[in-house]
Parts: structure tokens; sequence; C-alpha cells
């Protein structure tokens, strides 16, 4: 866990590379942050300390739910709350994702994140994905039968053709837990 090395470094760390939406302004400082809302490490729920708007009310819990996502807005920025756990704790903006080491993007513990680049982040999928005929992740349909296969640092791994589904996932499982670090499943 590096800090950024330059200004340009931190504006490009704060877009989003998949939306190119800016995800944090560079003038909040984790002081501003920690002078406006209170962090409980242990629930990962950010509480209001003041009153900057009319819905921010003093030990309010801050911040709404997007997707499975809890979005604070401060100071007219949109911040995922899991970005802002990070900053609040370490001062300064993750470098690259911030992981939800148990799949749940609404669970913020600090000890439930962990800096991860994308391909890391990619690791911890544990559903396929809508394009997905088959519906599970790993697994494919050919030829009547079903196909397992991973990607492992960028290459697609076949693992083998199977009768059932099940059976590909299973495979599928299995050389997930032995190839990627960041699986939790």
């Amino acid at each position: 866990m590096t800090k950024p090395r330059s200004a340009d470094n931190t504006n490009r760390l704060l877009t989003n590379p998949l939306t190119r939406s800016i995800m944090a302004k560079p003038n909040l400082t984790a002081e501003r942050l920690r002078e406006l809302l209170h962090y409980d490490r242990e629930t990962g729920i950010f509480t209001w300390l003041s009153n900057p708007g009319k819905n921010a009310l003093v030990g309010r819990r801050a911040g709404s739910v997007a997707r499975g996502y809890v979005i604070l807005q401060v100071d007219k920025n949109h911040i995922p709350a899991h970005r802002a756990a990070w900053f609040f704790v370490y001062g300064y903006w993750p470098e690259h994702f911030i992981d939800h080491i148990n799949g749940d993007p609404a669970d913020n513990r600090i000890s439930n994140l962990r800096e991860a680049t994308k391909r890391e982040n990619m690791q911890n999928l544990k559903a396929s994905f809508r394009n997905n005929k088959c519906g599970i992740l790993g697994v494919s349909k050919r030829n009547n039968r079903f196909r397992a296969v991973i990607n492992i640092n960028g290459s697609v791994k076949h693992i083998g053709y199977f009768d059932t589904p099940e059976d590909a996932h299973s495979a599928y499982l299995e050389e997930k837990r032995a190839s990627h670090p960041y699986c939790t499943i």
C-alpha cells in the first residue's frame, strides 16, 4: 500500500477507469472528511458529526445505497463509502480498486476492505455475467456438454468438458481456489 506520488497521479487515481467518472475530488482532504463524518471501523458505518445539509443530521447514518454500494455525498462529491473508509483510515486515496473481501458491497468495515488491481478484484466474482446463457460462473454449454474455463493472468485456461453443469462448476471452483489468491468462494 503506497501513497500516490504526484498530483497528476492523484487526479488519475480518483477516476473510475470503467465509467471515467470522478470518484472524489482532490480538494477533499482526510481532515475535512474526519471533520464532517465519524467512521466506525467495527461496523463500517459513517455517521454525521455536523450538519452540512438538510438531510445530514448529527448522529444520523450517512450515505445512500446504489446497486448495493453505500455512496456518501460530501461537499457535493459522490464518494463510494468503501473508498471513503480507506481514505479516512489511511489518509490517502487507494491507488486501484477497493475489494470487499466477503463480497458484500455494503460491508465497509476496514477489516473487510483491501486494495486490489482490476485483475485481483475480478478474482472475487461470485456470480456469472449476465450474458452467460448457462448462468453459472466459469461454465458454458458446448455441443450438449458443459465446458469449464478460467481466466488466469489474462489468459483463458480450458479446464475440461463435463456431462453436467454442476461437475463443470465444481472443477472451475477447484481451479479458481488454486489459481486466484483473491478468491473467497
